[in-house]
């Protein structure tokens, strides 16, 4: 559901009114939900381990 949401808010942010989504907004929605999904586990990952 998230890489829906980024790839629905980069084609706001980058194309004009009703064009069609280009492949870039999904390539950006995918690597955006990815980064924030790895660095949410990152910070879990920290705090279970018990080292900085």
């Amino acid at each position: 559901m998230g890489n829906v949401v980024f790839t629905w808010g980069c084609y706001k942010v980058s194309q004009s009114k009703a064009s069609e989504i280009d492949t870039h907004n999904y390539v950006f929605g995918t690597l955006l939900s990815a980064l924030l999904f790895s660095l949410g586990h990152l910070a879990v990952a920290l705090i279970v381990d018990g080292q900085p």
